[in-house]
């Protein structure tokens, strides 16, 4: 085969391809995974906007999966982008497209022996253990997909935020594929939030070490513990900066880990996860270090509660800040 034209693309989605043209298809599905994926985010998509009776934000969704994957046809094979058809033929022969998509696929799924899971969190974080047994926690209403086994690589598809334990394997590295974003680790424990819309994308690096690249640029930067990835799609800028890394997973659990830190630091990682302003009083040592952890709650008041019964300190509450000062002996 040269070449997939998007004339056969658009046939094969109205389900008018001959047979010719269909094993041009699969025998491009066959060439990577990310081109079955591309056609995966398809069809997910299009049953979406089915499901949506073709809302408007159910059908630009659609429109996004395939403008994706005709950038993935030009990039491959040099089609002019000014003979892309945008507009489809969808009414009657929806249900057929999705037939069809899911029939010459399956010959690349089975040559894999590999069967593909999706999971998406509902409106509270879900945990999942990977076929390798690496450990993934979803925050509310975020995907991720991966194969029942892996192959010689470990690939698994983001869309949202999750926070990763990944299980040390020099031989096979670990990749997650995101909007903006694709991260490479062979063991390490990081947060990752790459989905269309986000006004940032970023990595945050607890162990370990992660390779980070941009999806469509040259973009690229290797993170050490407590290193932040951001990534501004408009400005298309990648930059990284230190920052208390544990404090983007603190979703996953509602753990609050702080190591030899001082009251200053701990008012601050406060401040950040509850975005009140919270002021130490001069009485306080600047000096004196804990190690620990304190159990996020709703409320900082609660929150602060527990903690003064292991650091000495003491806190008033008045005009929506927080007050803290050195216990008196």
């Amino acid at each position: 085969m040269t070449k997939l034209s998007e004339d056969i693309l658009t046939r094969f989605l109205t389900s008018q391809c001959s047979d010719s043209e269909l094993a041009e298809i699969n025998d491009w599905i066959s060439r990577s995974p990310d081109n079955a994926r591309l056609l995966f985010d398809l069809e997910r998509a299009d049953v979406i906007a089915r499901d949506g009776y073709g809302s408007d934000a159910s059908c630009a969704e659609r429109d996004k999966a395939y403008a994706r994957l005709c950038r993935r046809i030009a990039a491959e094979e040099g089609i002019s982008r000014a003979r892309r058809r945008r507009k489809w033929l969808w009414g009657g022969a929806v249900a057929a497209t999705v037939a069809l998509l899911v029939a010459v696929a399956m010959p690349f799924i089975m040559s894999t022996q590999t069967q593909m899971v999706t999971l998406t969190a509902a409106a509270s974080p879900v945990e999942a253990v990977l076929p390798d047994g690496s450990k993934v926690w979803l925050n509310k209403y975020s995907t991720i997909e991966y194969p029942e086994t892996f192959a010689s690589n470990r690939s698994v598809s983001l869309h949202g935020e999750a926070y990763f334990e990944v299980e040390r394997d020099e031989a096979h590295p670990f990749t997650v594929d995101g909007e903006y974003l694709d991260v490479t680790v062979l063991g390490t424990k990081f947060t990752f939030r790459s989905s269309q819309g986000d006004a940032f994308s970023f990595v945050s690096l607890v162990e370990g070490s992660v390779k980070v690249n941009e999806t469509e640029g040259d973009g690229c930067v290797m993170l050490t513990p407590g290193q932040k990835a951001t990534y501004d799609p408009k400005g298309r800028l990648l930059t990284v900066n230190d920052t208390d890394t544990p404090l983007d997973a603190v979703w996953h659990d509602n753990n609050i880990p702080f190591r030899n830190a001082t009251i200053r630091q701990i008012a601050s990682a406060l401040e950040r996860l509850y975005g009140m302003k919270v002021h130490v009083k001069d009485n306080v040592s600047s000096n004196a270090t804990y190690s620990g952890a304190a159990m996020k709650y709703d409320s900082i008041d609660t929150t602060l509660n527990i903690l003064s019964n292991t650091l000495p300190i003491i806190y008033t509450i008045e005009n929506g800040e927080v007050w803290i000062s050195a216990k008196k002996r």
